[in-house]
């Protein structure tokens, strides 16, 4: 029987890989990301169904849960990663005092946006589809 399920972040990459496997067995598959024709093509060539979603935003949340229907068997949270690999900032100890706040702010918002894209989204789509996963869901 097939099974609905809704892998974010999935537009490529591991979650499209994950995405493609459902889809293989003949599930409903409903797949997120934040470029919009990206995930139109991943879609496409996945049978899928494509919802532009950014995960940490919970205004988008919101709407991605409202079009899911009643019930979800499984939920991968797998958007995220690394924001910020061409950063390039060191993080504090840049001499004076204002230097190494600088540094120390620069550090603190790379790490507010990985918790953002990695742990925020996984908590805001996991709470906005719980009352959808059905029994024995995952």
């Amino acid at each position: 029987m097939a099974r609905n399920v809704l892998v974010t972040g999935a537009s490529g990459g591991m979650g499209r890989a994950i995405a493609a496997r459902f889809a293989a067995d003949g599930d409903a598959v409903v797949i997120t990301g934040r470029d919009a024709e990206r995930l139109r093509r991943a879609a496409d060539e996945l049978g899928a169904r494509g919802v532009v979603c950014d995960a940490a935003d919970p205004e988008q949340v919101a709407a991605l849960r409202a079009g899911l229907g009643d019930t979800l068997d499984v939920l991968v949270n797998n958007a995220g990663g690394n924001t910020d690999f061409d950063s390039g900032d060191a993080p504090g100890g840049e001499g004076d005092a204002d230097g190494c706040r600088a540094g120390l702010e620069r550090l603190a918002a790379s790490w507010r946006a990985n918790l953002d894209a990695n742990l925020i989204s996984a908590v805001l789509t996991t709470h906005a589809v719980a009352d959808l996963l059905a029994g024995g869901g995952s």
